[in-house]
């Protein structure tokens, strides 16, 4: 449990892990971790918290030079919302605001296999945290939109070879299915399924 009663992520292990197996396609070491004052300095700026594995892998890495299925990172100051980062991305893909979704529940929240891509609520896409740099037509998004109810904000893989975007419920739960589910001996919390 993390100092606010919810999960507690190993990123610390888990990076080393990857960092160890991934020696051969030369990832870069982990970095510094920020600060917690730094992280409340850049929440502070973005006007919201950030969900709860994000947050604590930013205390671990703060900014990430990925590897070759994960776009570089961004570091804690590079954050913006799409809106202001790439607006031309937010009005191209994010329609006029419409008072109901344009897709409806039973089609978007799906994860995992069975997930279709194309599925995707155009509309929340200026108001998500880009957390990657846009690198060979590939980012990834925080969509502050859907919150699961530890606090945990969907995750999109979004890139031009998709006809959409590829979601997770959390960050923890994109890197463990892009870069790998950590060894069974750390402690990874679950969570829990949208219904």
């Amino acid at each position: 449990m993390n100092r606010n009663g919810g999960p507690r992520y190993p990123w610390a292990e888990y990076l080393q892990v990857v960092a160890l197996r991934e020696q051969s396609l030369r990832t870069p070491p982990v970095p510094l971790g920020a600060t917690d004052e730094e992280i409340a300095h850049h929440e502070e700026r973005l006007g919201r918290r950030l969900p709860p594995s994000y947050r604590q892998f930013l205390e671990v890495a703060n900014g990430w030079r990925g590897t070759v299925v994960l776009p570089p990172l961004l570091h804690l100051c590079q954050l913006g919302w799409t809106r202001d980062v790439d607006p031309a991305l937010g009005e191209s893909w994010g329609p006029a605001r419409e008072s109901r979704p344009t897709v409806p529940d039973e089609e978007y929240f799906v994860y995992g296999p069975e997930q279709d891509c194309i599925h995707l609520r155009c509309e929340y896409i200026p108001d998500t945290l880009r957390i990657a740099q846009y690198i060979e037509g590939q980012t990834l998004m925080l969509n502050p939109h859907v919150i699961t109810p530890d606090g945990e904000w969907e995750v999109w893989d979004f890139a031009i070879w998709y006809p959409g975007a590829h979601r997770y419920r959390s960050f923890w739960e994109y890197m463990t299915r892009i870069l790998g589910k950590p060894r069974p001996e750390l402690k990874v919390p679950s969570l829990p399924d949208r219904g």
